[in-house]
């Protein structure tokens, strides 16, 4: 069966909580760093009170720990390349489409919606989400005049 922690459709609340703090940009992200590991420590440690972990669960955790260890330092470089709001909308996008593969996932394996149903709800809101990260950037596409060198980053 598959299990989707509930904790991760916390994040958006949570940044927005954080955000109203009036933290600057460091304490931001400081903060939002100690929350996430302890949600995911104290769900490591519900899960193995549970009995939640199996062998598979480990071994496709084993096998994700080589994308994380590249994926990290990927997006700490997009991060200073990207302006911050570009990549926090590339960031949700990402997160909205993989929490709705794992409800449709989870909605299959418990027998709560028809594969085609799930699935086809997934599908609705990943694209409702893709039309409105590129609605974003259509949006903030900055035409640069003729002969006005572009800005170097």
């Amino acid at each position: 069966m598959t299990l989707v922690p509930a904790l991760s459709f916390f994040g958006p609340p949570l940044a927005l909580f954080l955000n109203n703090q009036g933290l600057v940009q460091n304490e931001f992200r400081a903060a939002v760093y100690v929350i996430r590991v302890a949600e995911s420590a104290a769900t490591t440690v519900v899960f193995l009170v549970l009995g939640l972990f199996s062998a598979d669960a480990l071994h496709l955790a084993g096998s994700l720990v080589p994308a994380a260890v590249v994926g990290v330092p990927v997006g700490m470089v997009l991060l200073r390349r990207l302006e911050p709001e570009a990549f926090r909308r590339l960031c949700m996008g990402a997160n909205c489409a993989f929490i709705a593969f794992g409800l449709a996932r989870s909605c299959i394996e418990m027998k709560i919606a028809p594969m085609p149903v799930a699935y086809g709800l997934m599908a609705v809101v990943t694209g409702v989400e893709m039309v409105m990260v590129t609605r974003f950037f259509l949006r903030r596409r900055v035409t640069v005049p003729a002969g006005v060198p572009a800005k170097a980053s």
